[in-house]
């Protein structure tokens, strides 16, 4: 953990930008630095049961499902108003409200867009820099019907909806499939295989085929689509071309990439909800807090 003392010439020189009053709220996972979200006092990240809380002492504190205290940063200063964030070097922090910080752990990387998440597993990681991302205003997108099927792989059910991670699996069929929802905007799995970010507009959401769960079966009745995002951050959507039988596989045909990758062992894809526009980011894991 890096101290307070040999940080503060780094936010001397690199703190660029106000701090924004932007707090996370709701069924939030992850604090985003681009976006410039934070925690206030008594304030909560939540996921799966988990818990990171900014305590109105200013400790943050990590629990379990069971509300034991597994971690705390230590950062108790009863005397100031205090908030958590991430910052465009990838260096979590809990700060006064102006910046000066209190306690900071990560090592400074290079700037770009970061993210702090509370995985479904109880882990808290940092991640970026981010290597994709893709925008969509809310003048140019239009209205879909809010259905998520999973099939999931480890890590077990994350509860904000809006992360996905490198080791799950979206299979939607025959048509519209919603595989992230933040605020108004979903990301959305057409009917053609490919990915969009759309805007919410459930009063109208009757008008588009809600995708449904068919046995394997039965899945030549229309070709599903399935996306996956690999390890190392490419987010990808495929169109089932055969029908394995016989104990062969299925054959996918690549219909969408990212195409961008990195190094990794671990990439999460978040969808922002920022307002005029909706944004999926990729992240590589940057570093585990705990």
């Amino acid at each position: 953990m890096a101290t307070v003392s040999s940080l503060l010439l780094f936010f001397f020189f690199f703190y660029t930008h106000a701090l924004a009053v932007l707090a996370a709220a709701g069924n939030e996972v992850a604090l985003f630095s681009h976006v410039k979200s934070i925690l206030k006092r008594g304030e909560s990240l939540s996921n799966n049961g988990s818990s990171l809380t900014l305590e109105t002492d200013c400790d943050l504190v990590l629990r379990d499902a069971n509300k034991m205290i597994l971690w705390n940063s230590g950062s108790v200063d009863k005397g100031v108003e205090c908030i958590f964030w991430v910052g465009k070097y990838g260096v979590a922090i809990v700060s006064d409200v102006d910046g000066s910080p209190l306690w900071t752990t990560g090592s400074p990387g290079p700037p770009g867009n970061y993210a702090i998440l509370l995985r479904p597993d109880g882990k808290l990681r940092l991640y970026g820099p981010s290597i994709w991302t893709f925008e969509r205003s809310a003048s140019s997108a239009s209205v879909v019907a809010e259905q998520r099927l999973v099939e999931a792989k480890p890590p077990s059910f994350d509860s904000s909806g809006y992360v996905m991670y490198s080791s799950e699996e979206f299979i939607y069929e025959p048509a519209v499939g919603v595989m992230l929802k933040h605020g108004n905007y979903s990301l959305v799995l057409e009917t053609s295989c490919t990915i969009h970010i759309r805007r919410n507009n459930y009063q109208s959401s009757a008008e588009f085929p809600v995708a449904e769960q068919r046995p394997r079966a039965f899945r030549a009745v229309a070709p599903p689509c399935k996306t996956q995002l690999t390890t190392d951050g490419q987010l990808e959507a495929y169109k089932l071309l055969y029908l394995g039988a016989g104990g062969l596989d299925d054959v996918w045909l690549r219909s969408w990439g990212s195409n961008f990758t990195v190094l990794a062992k671990e990439s999460i894809a978040a969808l922002v909800d920022r307002g005029k526009s909706g944004e999926l980011l990729i992240y590589p894991m940057k570093e585990t807090i705990t």
